[in-house]
């Protein structure tokens, strides 16, 4: 079965022009008038993101209460977790 088609049966059968289902491109040109008219888009996507996603919302709660960087933080929670912060970034390298 084509991409087409699993998006149609997905959508009761209501697919855009793109293939992509109408009420997702409804809120995609929703979300892009809401940046557009946004005095700070790039705070306002940031919220709409952490809403979506609880756990990149508490990342970056512990982020801002150890001071905003990320790379600070990330070495708190290694040590409080017994973890060596350095052996963890030398094995995503």
């Amino acid at each position: 079965m084509s991409l087409p088609k699993i998006l149609q049966q997905l959508n009761g059968g209501q697919t855009g022009v793109s293939g992509i289902p109408s009420n997702q491109m409804a809120q995609i040109k929703n979300t892009i008038n809401l940046l557009k008219n946004a005095s700070n888009p790039q705070a306002l996507l940031q919220n709409m993101v952490m809403q979506n996603n609880p756990q990149l919302q508490q990342a970056m709660e512990y982020v801002k209460s150890h001071g905003g960087d990320p790379k600070t933080a990330f070495y708190k929670l290694a040590e409080e977790k017994g973890l060596n912060p350095q052996e963890i970034e030398n094995m995503l390298k």
